[in-house]
């Protein structure tokens, strides 16, 4: 995944706007990671 993707993602259950990401391994892009509704 890209970072700016980020821009573009809200919480699906009650639209939150912006996500929380998490990134455990990061090479080009996020290889692995958590997104997170802060709410």
């Amino acid at each position: 995944m890209k970072r700016r993707l980020m821009d573009l993602l809200a919480c699906p259950i009650d639209k939150y706007y912006p996500l929380e990401l998490y990134v455990f391994e990061e090479k080009v892009g996020i290889v692995e990671g958590m997104i997170v509704c802060p709410k």
